[in-house]
């Protein structure tokens, strides 16, 4: 089972708009970049050239990345009946293994690894930049713009890091919606069968 057309095209809309009212709130309040706290500019010494070239390639690549979580259908346990608790050891990490190893680890296997971030980046990258707007108006209207800028920094790191671990819960309860789905309809088809070779 996959994701409905419709959802990865509104996505991929919502993505483009974030990235440009982003870009377009930052050029409104530091046009010189001098308060941009992206890493590129920040760190790497980018100007808007180099920063519009690197922002077009990433929305590109997140893009894609979208679009093979659309196509690529989910290789669901076997097993059926699994708790959600059960399904994402099993799914997320290719054994059982203690869920608090959750936040230690990785997907198994590159198809799960590809999935996973074809639905975790593009909305991260999509809630950061929505939540950027509020944040330069709440920094040129009040006393936040005195914050060091390494306790923002930092503070930005916190809340992608909760958003990736956020997203990453979802794309689980979505793909166990998708395993129930598939495990009924693998019953009926038993079921089906079954009757068949009876009558």
């Amino acid at each position: 089972m996959r994701p409905h057309r419709n959802e990865f095209i509104i996505l991929s809309l919502c993505l483009l708009a974030a990235r440009l009212l982003d870009l377009g709130t930052t050029y409104y309040w530091t046009p010189d970049l001098k308060h941009e706290a992206n890493p590129f500019v920040a760190l790497l010494g980018f100007g808007w050239p180099s920063l519009l070239v690197a922002n077009a390639l990433i929305v590109l690549g997140l893009l894609v990345a979208l679009f093979f979580d659309y196509r690529l259908p989910g290789r669901y346990p076997q097993a059926k009946n699994l708790s959600f608790l059960e399904f994402s050891e099993v799914y997320y990490f290719g054994k059982r293994r203690r869920f608090i190893m959750f936040f230690l680890g990785e997907p198994h296997g590159w198809y799960l690894r590809l999935k996973a971030f074809g639905y975790v980046a593009p909305r991260g990258v999509l809630a950061l930049s929505v939540l950027a707007v509020p944040d330069w108006w709440w920094w040129a209207i009040s006393k936040y713009q005195r914050m060091p800028a390494l306790v923002h920094r930092l503070g930005l790191c916190i809340v992608a890091i909760g958003m990736i671990y956020g997203f990453i819960f979802l794309f689980l309860r979505r793909e166990y919606r998708f395993y129930k789905v598939a495990s009924m309809d693998d019953m009926g088809k038993e079921r089906g069968t079954e009757k068949a070779i009876v009558e």
